[in-house]
């Protein structure tokens, strides 16, 4: 593994990462300690491109495949910092109950990214990659 190939908020206490990224940290912190507050669908996508313009990949508009308590991405060919991008955001989507990433192309370094993220939310019950 290279520098930089994980982000190091994922490796570390994940409040202790988020700390370098400015007034992002507070927000988030906010929504999963009151039970009222949700973020809302511009807040996550401000965050994921925020990540995406880090790790110099284009965003996509990514809670289009958040449905319900569902993340379903198939179907695309996800880069290594596509990857780190979504690995980022992952732990931060307030009720996801199950992820699907379904027949896409990517390295196993990518979905071993994607896999560790996936642990770090502490809704998520199912993770399935076919």
């Amino acid at each position: 593994m290279r520098e930089g190939d994980v982000p190091k908020f994922l490796l570390k206490n994940s409040a202790k990462g988020w700390e370098n990224y400015n007034g992002i940290h507070e927000r988030i912190l906010e929504e999963f300690q009151d039970k009222l507050f949700y973020p809302t669908n511009d807040h996550i996508q401000v965050v994921y491109e925020y990540f995406c313009n880090i790790f110099k990949t284009r965003p996509v508009t990514i809670l289009q495949y958040f449905n319900a308590d569902t993340f379903e991405f198939s179907n695309y060919t996800v880069s290594l910092n596509q990857a780190k991008a979504m690995s980022c955001i992952i732990p931060i989507l307030k009720g996801l109950k199950e992820i699907k990433f379904c027949e896409n192309s990517m390295s196993d370094e990518a979905g071993s990214l994607l896999i560790m993220a996936a642990f770090m939310n502490p809704h998520l019950k199912d993770i399935t990659f076919i």
